[in-house]
């Protein structure tokens, strides 16, 4: 919880016309985790897409997928799925076999904010160079930026998802 509220209010707040989209994905990995009880009032910008992935799908292939061994500090034992993470991908990624190509990850939220931030400062930096060079202006692609949100919809449509996700915004 502390890290959405971080990305709310250190990341979002702050970067108000930021061209960024949020995708959270909550699960259950502790006793309180329900999904009446998701906190989606720490994460209230208009950019953010909340998921609730019942059977920790998305958590679970992530781990498989970046071959990752996770201790669980709060839980004190290990855990089969990436939790309480950010994984940052640039206005190129495409969803083939898997998200790609990543810009960056960390866990927890909190322990690898100042990695967050400088990733995506880095990547906004790199995107309004490209985006001023190829329109000679500083602004933002509409017609990139409705075909990238097509994609990751479809991606994250429970019918293409064929795991437990299930959209609700």
């Amino acid at each position: 919880m502390a890290g959405a509220r971080w990305v709310q209010k250190e990341i979002l707040e702050k970067q108000p016309d930021a061209d960024v989209r949020v995708y959270a994905v909550w699960f259950s990995m502790l006793e309180s985790d329900s999904k009446p009880s998701w906190p989606r009032e720490a994460l209230t910008d208009p950019r953010v897409t909340h998921l609730w992935d019942e059977g920790r799908v998305l958590g679970r292939w992530y781990a498989q997928d970046l071959k990752l061994k996770l201790w669980s500090m709060t839980l004190q034992t290990w855990t089969d799925a990436l939790w309480d993470a950010y994984l940052l991908y640039g206005p190129v990624a495409r969803w083939t076999s898997g998200p790609r190509p990543l810009v960056g990850w960390g866990t927890t939220i909190m322990e690898s904010r100042d990695e967050l931030r400088t990733n995506l400062e880095s990547l906004l930096r790199k995107s309004t160079k490209k985006d001023s060079k190829r329109r000679g202006d500083g602004a933002s692609s509409s017609h990139r930026e409705r075909k990238a949100k097509r994609q990751l919809d479809a991606c994250l449509d429970e019918s293409e998802c064929r795991g437990s996700c299930c959209r609700s915004d």
